[in-house]
């Protein structure tokens, strides 16, 4: 019930010089004394593993950063080439896409849920791609809603042509449903904050 369009810009010149990413290297299963928390880490004998009674360590992030390092080195491809990926050419900062999301029969929380997962608080972001622990990828969604009356829509030729846009008070209502569900199923009344609620 929701589906996904290309995201496209009007600008020109949106590309960096294309070059190989820094190695970035995948998750190693093995280091499972990474990835576990460690009552003792300072003997082999006593780390925990996957079969053990552990909790996992904490959540992968990548930290928004300016991306200007990302470009291996020529001394280093030679070194280990068959560990590079191959050539990328990374947008540039400041570029805008525009697309659009649709989707039919939300209930108030789902359209809330998807207006909560695009629409972050102020100061945060989302990161795309496979630069992001290079500081590449952050990006920042401008969320702009249009609903459609579908009584409306069948009932005249020209109805809806406008397109106007829901007010942000709106979108704030909407995500208020979603959030207010989650927080209701959590059993959480001290909290009417999502964000404010321990992941």
């Amino acid at each position: 019930r929701v589906f996904f369009e290309d995201a496209y810009t009007k600008q020109l010149e949106i590309f960096l010089e294309s070059g190989r990413p820094k190695i970035l290297s995948a998750p190693k299963p093995t280091s499972f004394q990474h990835y576990l928390v460690q009552d003792n880490a300072n003997s082999p004998q006593t780390l925990k593993h996957y079969n053990d009674l552990t909790g996992l360590r904490g959540y992968k992030q990548y930290w928004h950063q300016s991306g200007n390092q990302w470009k291996a080195t020529p001394q280093e491809i030679q070194k280990t080439p068959s560990q590079f990926a191959a050539p990328i050419k990374p947008v540039k900062t400041g570029i805008v896409f525009q697309g659009k999301i649709h989707f039919e029969n939300l209930t108030a929380e789902e359209l809330g849920a998807l207006l909560f997962a695009l629409d972050l608080p102020e100061g945060c972001g989302h990161k795309l791609g496979m630069g992001k622990p290079l500081g590449m990828g952050s990006i920042h969604i401008q969320v702009k809603l249009r609903l459609s009356e579908r009584q409306l829509r069948y009932s005249s030729a020209f109805a809806e042509w406008d397109n106007t846009e829901t007010s942000d008070a709106e979108i704030i209502q909407f995500k208020n449903c979603f959030e207010n569900l989650i927080i209701t199923k959590l059993g959480d009344t001290n909290n009417r904050d999502l964000w404010s609620i321990p992941r």
